[in-house]
């Protein structure tokens, strides 16, 4: 049976029984405001739906399709009240628009993703504007035929979709696919993905992550404004994290880099990042990748081809202050330590600094906050007015045998302690007023009223008392 063009056009038809239709033609129901039960139990005939077959058919909740179905014209269910759709026949070709306008549909089951993305079965070629057209009632979406990649924009704009399911086997996923899926929460990226394009999940509402092991390189923006991204499960294959790639990802506190060598600008700004770790064998470090991170509170990086800790948190054209929250840095590759070189550091309590450093020059000025100083075995040379201005400064750990550190090298200190070991580094007694000084392999002790205070210092070390 035909079901010929527009046979039931404008009609007040309610319900209608196609278990034997070989074709409905363009426009056959097209403004059925009624009708809303549209019968194909049984049928294994039906081989084509025309264009604009339903449209405005707005009672219309479901239809069933059959297998036999070939081709859906542009239109065929525009602006119908389906909650749901779906089809099983991955040969089934489906025209631009099919569902434009149905502003009820919650579910999509696909053998395929048509002309894909979304946006397409809903009437938009617009990617920067998908979210206007595709529904926001729209909440899960499942493909099951086979596939190895998922296009450019593929749920772009899905501001609903909460659910995504997804064969095995999918090697690339595109650019931009799930850009502003405000809604999803959980993507199962699977072992197989070897790349994930730009801007993929960016500004997506997913809370973890885990990237596979045949994914060497996390591309720009992937993950840009996932505010809710709280757990990044890396591994030691990882080598590229690109620009922009976890930007504004504030829930994120920590993440393992092991041995990335690619890091580009921005990648981790305006994160809520606590502590870092930079590996020291990175071979390309981007502008400001810490740029106002405003939580961090500890970072380890190389000050090598970068000389400033600065760099990290400010780009070329774009300042931004080191946060108040820092209050430990740790250097793990450096040969030397240039002047200016934690300029902006000024609430650092602690900062330590690996071997292979060999000079340091006035580095420290602007650390007010600065309490603990860790220097290495290989230092051969220290600016002796290198924490001037570091009144704050208490303890010294110096494993150099080259460079004597003398006890009141920051003027303006109250108390000042130095030892020669990390395992001497912490002071049983800190008392604000005294002040140590050496000579002659001896230790120098007094006080403001000439009195003798007992101190506990590592066995190395002696000390005397000498009045004024």
């Amino acid at each position: 049976i035909i079901i010929g063009k527009k046979s039931f056009f404008g009609t007040k038809i309610k319900s209608f029984n196609a278990t034997k239709a070989s074709t409905i033609g363009d426009e056959a129901f097209y403004n059925c405001s009624e009708l809303s039960s549209f019968n194909l139990g049984g049928n294994n005939t039906l081989d084509a739906i025309g264009t604009g077959a339903f449209t405005n058919c707005v009672k219309l909740e479901s239809i069933v399709l059959p297998g036999t179905v070939k081709s859906i014209g542009a239109g065929a269910f525009k602006n119908t009240g389906l909650k749901t759709f779906s089809f099983t026949n991955e040969k089934l070709i489906i025209e631009y628009g099919m569902l434009e306008g149905c502003q009820s549909i919650e579910e999509l089951d696909l053998a395929y993703l048509p002309g894909g993305y979304v946006g397409y079965i809903f009437g938009c070629n617009d990617m920067e504007n998908l979210s206007l057209s595709i529904p926001k009632s729209l909440k899960e979406i499942t493909i099951s035929g086979a596939m190895e990649a998922l296009s450019s924009h593929a749920f772009a704009g899905c501001t609903g979709l909460k659910t995504v399911n997804l064969p095995n086997g999918i090697k690339v996923i595109g650019d931009h696919a799930f850009y502003d899926c405000k809604s999803l929460v959980d993507v199962n990226l699977g072992d197989s993905i070897e790349a994930i394009g730009e801007y993929a999940f960016a500004y997506t509402s997913i809370g973890a992550i885990t990237i596979p092991e045949s994914m060497a390189v996390i591309s720009e923006g992937t993950f840009k404004g996932c505010t809710s991204l709280a757990s990044v499960t890396t591994h030691e294959g990882l080598l590229e994290v690109s620009k922009d790639a976890f930007f504004g990802c504030e829930s994120l506190t920590s993440i393992d880099l092991y041995n990335t060598i690619i890091i580009g600008d921005n990648a981790f700004a305006e994160s809520g990042l606590i502590k870092i770790e930079i590996p020291t064998d990175i071979l390309t470090l981007g502008e400001a990748i810490l740029a106002d991170c405003n939580s961090i509170e500890e970072i380890t990086v190389p000050l090598y081809d970068v000389s400033y800790i600065e760099e990290y948190f400010s780009s070329l054209y774009e300042y931004s202050p080191i946060p108040d929250t820092l209050t430990k840095i740790n250097i793990n590759k450096a040969v030397g330590i240039q002047s200016g070189a934690f300029a902006g550091c000024y609430s650092v309590e602690e900062i330590v600094l690996c071997e292979g450093i060999i000079t340091v020059g006035s580095a420290f000025d602007s650390c007010h906050e600065l309490r603990k100083l860790i220097l290495p075995k290989t230092l051969e040379s220290f600016e002796p007015s290198s924490t001037y201005y570091c009144t704050k400064l208490y303890e010294i750990c110096n494993q150099s045998e080259t460079v004597e550190i003398l006890a009141g090298v920051g003027a303006g200190q109250n108390s000042l302690y130095v030892s020669t070991s990390i395992e001497g580094c912490a002071p049983t007694v800190v008392i604000d007023g005294y002040t140590f000084s050496k000579y002659n392999d001896s230790w120098y002790f007094t006080n403001w009223e000439n009195e003798i205070i007992e101190l506990s210092l590592p066995n190395e070390f002696t000390y005397s008392y000498i009045s004024s």
